[in-house]
Order: structure tokens, then C-alpha cells, then sequence
């Protein structure tokens, strides 16, 4: 197990290195590319489509951070095991370390963006409350439903290539239908409960909920996400681990 995480570590700090070294910005550009991505929605929501009220920057803001972290870790786990092909074909390695490895990697950028982002909520004047403290379990229980996606769609992908792409449009679809764009509270109950079977449409609510409304999330609601969170992670796990052997067969 320490062996595991050392690799985890090793790899996680040579692609964060390799990333720096191939841009003249080197780290700046954790902090611009998802202020440049962030600034595209602003502009065509807030001023082009003028949607939202005196407050729907910071809304758009937390509702896009979560998203992206959420989105980046699943595109990216879903390549992993195609991007490393040479390596698996030569060494023998736990599978699920790649998965691993990159869901790190954009966990670190993740916490960058976050820090700006409780920043920019604290310059905006949005008041800090007793609840900002259950973030980090918010934080946590994304973690492990991000982990446990990325399993799955590294190991599928290379079994059916094809599946990449439809990965890619499901999480377009996602993108905007998890109330990134929309408060879920607004929306019809009945179509409500539809969406919020989406552990990410949940998530991104309770966000704001718990930064920008000074409310607490729905305590079993979110054992509901860390429970069905777990046994996907579980069962992603064990499926990398039992398919390993197979993986340098059929990774072209």
C-alpha cells in the first residue's frame, strides 16, 4: 500500500512538472485557464444573455468550479489507460494507480481554483458563516463520486473505445442540466427530483447553499451520495483489479 501511493505521488508530481514545462507560463496557466473558462460563461450568461440578478456571479462562479473539477477528472480518467499504453504494456502495474494518478493531479488544480474562488466570494462581500465548515465534506464526498466515475470510465473505455465520445456528450448534457447555470430550487418539484438523482446537481446546490446562503445540506442526502459514492468506487476498484491482465491485450 505505501509502495502504491508513493507511485501515486511520484507520478501525480512528474505530470504536474511535465504540465509546467510545456507552457511559457508554466503555472500560471492553473489560474488562468479556468479564469479564461470561467470568464466565456460569464460574459455570454451575465452580460451577452443578461440571465441573473445583483448576485449571479458568485452563483455562476461556485456552480462552474465544482462542475469543472467534476468534468476535467472524468475526461481525462476516461483516456488514462489509452494515454499509457506503453507503460502497461511493459510493467505490471494496479490499473486503477492511472485513474488515480490524474484524479490527483486535477484535485490539486481544483484546490487552487477553489482558494481564488473563497477569495473572490470574501472580496464580494458575501458574508462567512458556521456552515462555510461543511464544505470540506462537500469537498470530500465530490472526491470520492469523481473517483468513482473516473474508475469506471478508465476501465470501460479501452474495452469499447467508442464509449470516449459518448462520455464526452453525456457530460455536455450534464453540464446543463446540474443547475450550473439555474438555481434547482426554482424548478418544478417533479422535474426537480429527476435532476437531483444526479449526484452532481445535488453537489453544486449545496455549494451555494452552504457558501452563499449560509444553509447546511440535507445531512441524509449527502449519506446517500458518500454511500452510493463508495460502493461505485468499490466495485470500480475491483473491476480494474480483476480485468487488469486482460488490459495490455487489447490497449493498441
Amino acid at each position: 500500500m505505501i509502495l502504491q501511493y508513493e507511485i501515486i505521488k511520484y507520478r501525480a508530481l512528474a505530470e504536474l512538472r511535465a504540465e509546467v514545462r510545456r507552457g511559457y507560463l508554466g503555472m500560471l496557466w492553473w489560474i488562468l485557464e479556468p479564469l479564461l473558462y470561467m470568464s466565456v460563461f460569464y460574459v455570454l450568461f451575465a452580460v451577452g444573455l443578461r440571465r441573473g440578478g445583483p448576485d449571479f456571479v458568485p452563483f455562476l462562479l461556485t456552480g462552474l468550479v465544482a462542475w469543472k473539477w467534476f468534468a476535467t477528472s472524468v475526461n481525462r480518467g476516461s483516456g488514462v489507460l489509452l494515454a499509457n499504453a506503453n507503460l502497461i504494456r511493459q510493467v505490471d502495474l494496479p490499473k486503477y494507480l492511472f485513474p488515480a494518478v490524474s484524479l490527483v493531479v486535477n484535485t490539486f488544480k481544483f484546490i487552487i481554483v477553489f482558494v481564488m474562488l473563497i477569495g473572490f466570494l470574501l472580496w464580494y462581500g458575501i458574508p462567512v458563516t458556521s456552515s462555510w465548515l461543511m464544505v470540506f465534506i462537500l469537498i470530500s464526498a465530490q472526491l470520492l463520486f469523481s473517483a468513482a466515475v473516473s474508475f469506471w470510465v478508465a476501465a470501460l473505455v479501452p474495452i469499447v473505445p467508442d464509449l470516449k465520445l459518448v462520455i464526452e456528450n453525456c457530460l455536455l448534457l450534464l453540464f446543463f442540466v446540474s443547475g450550473v447555470f439555474f438555481d434547482m430550487s426554482k424548478v418544478e418539484p417533479r422535474v426537480q427530483t429527476f435532476l437531483l438523482l444526479n449526484p452532481m446537481a445535488w453537489l453544486i446546490d449545496a455549494y451555494r447553499g452552504v457558501l452563499l446562503r449560509g444553509t447546511v445540506p440535507d445531512i441524509g442526502y449527502l449519506a446517500g451520495v458518500i454511500t452510493f459514492s463508495c460502493v461505485l468506487l468499490y466495485s470500480g476498484y475491483r473491476f480494474l483489479c480483476w480485468y487488469g491482465h486482460e488490459y495490455p491485450k487489447i490497449i493498441r
